[in-house]
Order: C-alpha cells, then sequence, then structure tokens
C-alpha cells in the first residue's frame, strides 16, 4: 500500500506518486548518527556514573536532549510533520521502552553495574533507531518497484 499524506487521498498518477515517495525517504546518513549519537550518549552517561560524577549529568542531559532534537528537527525538515495515530505512538514508545528495559534485564542477569547498563541500553536504542530507518527505507523501495 502507498504511502500517502491523508487516508483519504487518491491515488495520483504514477510521476506524483513516484515524487511522494522519494520525498519520504530517510537521509543515508539518519540511522547511522542517531545509532552513533545515542550510543555515544549512554557510554559518555556511564563513564560519568563510573567516575562517580552523577552531578554531571545534569550538564550531559540537555546536551544530548538538544542533539536529539537536532536530529528529529532534521528529519522533520525532510520529511515533513508526521500524521502518526496516538495507537502508533503508544506502540512506538511502548516498543522503546520495553527495548530498554529487556536489555537492562539481561545486563542485571548478567551481574553488570548501572554504568554497563545506561550504555548496552542506550546502544541498543540507537541501534533501533538504524533498523527503523533502514526498515522504512526498504518499504519506499519495494513501494517504488511496484510503481515501475
Amino acid at each position: 500500500m502507498p504511502i500517502r499524506d491523508t487516508p483519504s487521498t487518491p491515488l495520483a498518477d504514477p510521476a506524483e506518486e513516484r515524487a511522494r515517495l522519494l520525498s519520504r525517504r530517510l537521509p543515508f546518513w539518519y540511522g547511522p548518527s542517531a545509532a552513533v549519537s545515542l550510543a555515544a550518549f549512554g557510554v559518555g552517561m556511564s563513564a560519568l556514573h563510573l567516575g562517580g560524577r552523577t552531578s554531571a549529568w545534569a550538564w550531559a542531559a540537555p546536551a544530548g536532549l538538544a542533539l536529539a532534537l537536532g536530529l528529529v528537527l532534521v528529519r522533520r525538515r525532510v520529511l515533513g510533520p508526521r500524521n502518526r495515530t496516538p495507537e502508533r505512538r503508544r506502540s512506538v514508545a511502548l516498543a522503546a521502552v520495553a527495548a530498554f528495559f529487556g536489555t537492562a534485564a539481561v545486563c542485571t542477569a548478567l551481574g553488570l553495574g548501572t554504568d554497563a547498563t545506561i550504555a548496552a541500553g542506550a546502544t541498543v536504542l540507537g541501534l533501533g533507531a538504524w533498523a527503523h530507518a533502514v526498515r522504512r527505507n526498504m518499504l519506499i523501495t519495494r513501494q517504488l518497484r511496484a510503481l515501475d
């Protein structure tokens, strides 16, 4: 099923549909940059925690948040605003929370400390963002091939 701006939009001619699909693809660098940003933030936070400088969280967390918001703004500028349903937003948030807590459970079962749990959790979330970008581009590529 083609990706459309609204569900009620009738199918346009193939050239318009092709242009719409091409405009909704994520840039190739988006997935790796999200993964590296989240992993670096997690490793940095775990290093601060390991060094006993937990007060540095107050300074580093806003920097990580600014980096994440920057990626969101770049994505929004490239693709335009999302029209996700509340159910879809909830499922994405629950998947991210489940991935983080699943990683935390594995780290706890292995006897790793808080610092390793923070680093591993952020890395898993980053890899999930990268996988989502790859999946989205693959689906769009499949739809483009179906237009031919």
